[in-house]
């Protein structure tokens, strides 16, 4: 989950029109005949109309980046003129502090470590006008207990239609089962429930970029196909290769370069980047990493990738495309 705090003003609506004053009744004068006032007419009921659903936000009108694949929840008034943006996103609490350090070229703050919450602030932090200072809160969540009961739980409270929920085993006797998730959604589940099978690796990796903005593989005999399809569809374009180390920091390796492709060395168990220079800078350079824990690409809602991310020993190196 994640928020996002934008200097939006709010128009007051007009108050209602009051109706004119009625003149005050005088008393009767001595042999005069009483005014007799009509009653007035009843008033008509007010007639209700169901407030319309909220259209979500676009990077336009936020003036911040969302993070491609971000499902908007809701919005309310923070104060001053200002609103929060209530995002949510599958993609894990390290994916979204890597591409807002990336878009937003800062490294932000980590407030708290239980639930982690990281924070991105953008442009100055005025007191006299603002509550809040404008930019990004990230926080993670984390519903802890068996999953399918979870996922009961969050369906009932939030009157879900529909649950998609996936079938493990791919041999001819794992076909007849499912897993014990699936089982037990299927025992207790009020709504529809929808079972997929696992799709091929190159499928499951180009959906869950498409849906996500993210795919994320820890599976090392899985690295090979991954960066190679990455390899496919990035060949050329101009990238940034940066290293950051929780001991050493960040830092920019290489930049400038075109990049030439990606793969896995099953041997060494090594991820290997290839980089050539552009124009007359006729150098190439391949960068070798050890230790990989995993891999994960990021795309934009266009679904071309931006980055992709290595992860190993005590950091991890990012490598993004220049736009151009």
């Amino acid at each position: 989950m994640f928020i996002l705090a934008a200097a939006m003003a709010q128009q007051q609506a007009p108050p209602p029109p009051q109706p004119f004053p009625r003149p005050s009744v005088q008393p009767a004068r001595p042999g005069s005949q009483p005014t007799v006032q009509p009653a007035p007419p009843p008033e008509a009921p007010a007639v209700t109309t169901a407030p319309l659903a909220e259209k979500p936000p676009t990077d336009q009108t936020l003036g911040i980046p969302i993070y491609p694949g971000a499902q908007f929840i809701a919005s309310y008034d923070a104060g001053r003129g200002q609103r929060f943006y209530i995002f949510g996103s599958a993609a894990s609490f390290v994916d979204l502090v890597t591409f807002y350090r990336t878009t937003l070229k800062q490294k932000g703050d980590l407030l708290f470590d239980a639930p982690a919450t990281h924070q991105f602030e953008v442009g100055r932090f005025r007191e006299e006008t603002m509550a809040f200072p404008a930019g990004v809160t990230i926080k993670e969540e984390i519903r802890e207990g068996r999953t399918a009961d979870r996922l009961l739980d969050f369906a009932a409270a939030h009157h879900i239609d529909l649950i998609v929920a996936g079938r493990q085993g791919m041999n001819a006797l794992a076909r007849l089962f499912v897993g014990s998730t699936t089982k037990t959604l299927l025992r207790s589940a009020s709504c529809s429930l929808f079972i997929a099978p696992e799709p091929p690796l190159p499928d499951a990796d180009r959906l869950e970029r498409l849906l996500t903005g993210v795919a994320e593989v820890r599976k090392p005999e899985s690295w090979t196909l991954q960066l190679d399809g990455f390899t496919r569809r990035n060949r050329g374009r101009v990238a940034k290769v940066e290293m950051d180390d929780l001991d050493l920091g960040a830092q920019v390796i290489e930049s400038g370069f075109a990049f030439q492709g990606a793969s896995y060395d099953e041997r060494d168990e090594r991820v290997e980047l290839m980089l050539a220079g552009t124009g007359d800078l006729l150098q190439h350079v391949t960068r070798s990493i050890g230790g990989v824990k995993w891999v994960a690409i990021g795309t934009d809602p266009e679904g071309r990738d931006f980055a992709l991310r290595i992860d190993h020993g005590t950091g991890q190196t990012l490598l993004t495309f220049t736009k151009a």
